[in-house]
C-alpha cells in the first residue's frame, strides 16, 4: 500500500458514476487487494458516493497545486 488510509487523493480518471473528473480529489477509506476504496465528497463534506481504483489511477496531491470549485455535472 502506497498511499495512508484517510488521506486525500486525486483521480487520474473519469469516474461517470459520481461525475469526476481527472484531478478531482477523494480521501481513501480503505484498501482491498489491489484496489483502495475511495469515497468522493462534496465541497460541504457531504459523501456522494464510495468506489475503488487501482494504485495506478490515482496519485497523491502536490504541494503546489490548489483547489477550485466547478458544477458537478454526472456524464
Amino acid at each position: 500500500m502506497k498511499y495512508s488510509l484517510y488521506s486525500d487523493v486525486a483521480v487520474l480518471t473519469e469516474i461517470p458514476k459520481f461525475g469526476l473528473i481527472s484531478g478531482d480529489v477523494v480521501k481513501i477509506i480503505d484498501y482491498v487487494d489491489d484496489f483502495y476504496i475511495l469515497e468522493t465528497y462534496n465541497v460541504k463534506g457531504k459523501t456522494l458516493g464510495v468506489f475503488s481504483l487501482a494504485e495506478d489511477k490515482i496519485t497523491s496531491l502536490q504541494p503546489d497545486e490548489v483547489f477550485h470549485t466547478r458544477k458537478l455535472e454526472f456524464v
